[in-house]
């Protein structure tokens, strides 16, 4: 059986190993819940980034993620958000995902690779479960990245 592996237990420094399946992930009924709700909020920026942007759906890429709900409703990533990486020119550095494996692979971690590679990118997973993710950060968070500005004003740009 496929077995999605609980950050917590995926990392040596964190203790016992525990595992949740797919299964119990998708008969989860609060979890799908909250899941449709953080859902439609994405649906909700990608429309104004759409129409403010004039993006059409081939200009957005989408990350697998699932989000639990805490208390005020805040959402945040059930494993470290790949989306909250760090770009260094054509390299990421990606926040490992630990997802479910699928021929001694992550499922997750395969799925981002076959997005990015496309692209030209290259992506380095980092394990930040322990450092960041259950701070409610993830590689970004504890980067200090110089970039050089843009030579024009994008503001200014005709769309």
């Amino acid at each position: 059986m496929l077995k999605l592996r609980n950050n917590v237990a995926t990392n040596p420094c964190l203790g016992a190993e525990e595992e949740i399946t797919v299964d119990e992930i998708l008969s989860d009924d609060k979890l799908r819940a909250e899941n449709n709700y953080v859902q439609s909020c994405i649906d909700w920026n990608r429309d104004v980034l759409k129409r403010e942007l004039g993006l059409d759906d081939d200009d957005i890429i989408d990350l697998p993620i699932l989000f639990h709900v805490m208390e005020e409703n805040r959402a945040v990533a059930y494993y470290p958000d790949m989306v909250n990486m760090v770009v260094l020119g054509k390299n990421l550095g990606i926040p490992k995902p630990f997802g479910p494996k699928v021929d001694g692979r992550c499922a997750l971690e395969a799925e981002m690779t076959s997005l990015m590679e496309g692209l030209g990118l290259s992506c380095t997973y980092i394990d930040d479960f322990a450092s960041y993710h259950k701070l409610l950060g993830e590689v970004h968070c504890g980067s200090n990245v110089r970039r050089e500005p843009f030579s024009f004003k994008w503001w200014n740009l005709e769309m």
